[in-house]
Order: C-alpha cells, then structure tokens, then sequence
C-alpha cells in the first residue's frame, strides 16, 4: 500500500515564515504571531516555535481533519526546545470541544497522544510513550498517534517504540480547529522547539510503512510519498 492512500494531509513546514502549506490536500495553515523557521531533518526547514510569543500555525475546522469513529493517523517530526512545560505538537480542540492530540507531557516527561469520545475531557484515552521514555530537547523524533476503529485502541510511537491502549468508544467529531503548536486554543501548552513535516491520514499505517516513515531516523519527503524521487534510498531501520 502507497503512503498516499488515504492521505489528507502533509505539511512540510518548510517555509521562512507566513502560511504553511499543505502539499497534499490543499489545507494550507495560518500562522499565528510570526512562527519562525529554523534547520529541519527532512527538509533543511522546518517551522521553529517560541512559546513566549503563543505561537502556532491553525486551520479552522474541516471534514478532512474531523474524524468520528474511524481509523486515523497523526505524525510529526519533532525536536523539544525547552521541557518545563507542557508542549503541544498538534491536534484538534477548543475549550470543551476536543477530538484528538498529540502532546508531550512534563509531569511524566513523555509524549502522549490522546482521543476523545465527547464533549468536555471526562471521555478521553490517553497513551503515553513509555516504551521509549524520556525525550531530550535538541533531538529531532519522529511522533506518531493513531487510533484503531476495528482492534478499539489507540496507540503512540516515538521512534521505532510503541505503545497501545484499549478504547472501545470511539472518537469524538468537533467542530473545533486544527493546530500545530497548540493542540487546543483555549488551554494551549504552547510548543518551544522546531516542528516538521506534519502528516494526517484517515486510515492507521503498517509497521512496514511506519519504519518506511522513520527511514532509519532521516525521515520520509513527500516527494517520495509519490514515487517522484526516482532512486531515493531508504535507510535501513
């Protein structure tokens, strides 16, 4: 299966500055207080945020981001500025109305990646990434999140470690935004630290396109999503 199928989105982030856009599905992201740029891993870019300044990139809410009880995958390179808080990678929530997120967490000190089955926070599955651990700041890792509609779980990877958890209820379709650098407007954990590419799918990935993605920590184009880099070599994992 081609890493195209069922994809929604891939934002490179490989802009200087302004919108960012989406290579794939023409869901182009507005940038929010001036997010930078800085040196990238799949890319020589890579989109920079600096959470004094609340910066992120958003979409306003859209069926090909929504989801409902489907299968779906998130994933994003990442590489952590600062640990002292809460960062938010991506995800779609506002206030109450929240549908999924991608995060990394200071009280345990490990990305997690959460689903919600309702309004409000009391139906949410939350997966952290414990067979991995502890993230360090100036590393870029590949974090992917994904929910299973038909085995009822939800799962994160970092790397080439993963981790599931059972959840038998579903996920919830808001009409909340889209974010990157925020994965919820009213209660952000503003990221610090260089994001990029960002990738969505409506569908969950194999372990063989999962370590296709991580290319042996070089990370995956999008120009090779398409075959269109005749001769790119994949790293061995």
């Amino acid at each position: 299966m081609s890493l195209l199928t069922n994809l929604i989105s891939y934002w490179a982030l490989d802009e200087a500055s302004g919108t960012r856009v989406d290579l794939h599905g023409g869901h182009d992201l507005t940038d929010n207080n001036s997010v930078g740029a800085g040196t990238g891993l799949v890319y020589g870019t890579a989109a920079d945020f600096d959470a004094a300044s609340n910066q992120f990139l958003t979409l306003s809410d859209h069926a090909d981001l929504s989801v409902g009880d489907i299968d779906f995958t998130l994933a994003a390179w990442v590489k952590l500025a600062d640990k002292g808080t809460n960062r938010d990678v991506a995800g779609k929530g506002d206030s109450d109305d929240q549908e999924y997120s991608l995060q990394y967490i200071a009280a345990n000190d490990r990305f997690k990646f959460t689903v919600y089955t309702s309004t409000g926070f009391a139906g949410a599955t939350t997966v952290s990434a414990d067979a991995f651990g502890s993230p360090s700041t100036g590393t870029w890792y590949l974090v992917v999140g994904w929910h299973d509609a038909t085995e009822n779980e939800i799962a994160i990877r970092v790397n080439l470690q993963s981790d599931a958890a059972s959840h038998t209820t579903g996920s919830y379709d808001s009409n909340a935004s889209f974010a990157i650098g925020i994965a919820n407007t009213n209660f952000p954990g503003y990221m610090d630290g260089l994001i990029g590419p960002v990738m969505f799918w409506k569908r969950r990935l194999t372990l063989d396109e999962l370590n296709e993605l991580y290319n042996g920590g070089a990370g995956l184009p999008y120009a090779a999503f398409s075959g269109a880099m005749a001769g790119y070599l994949l790293v061995a994992n």
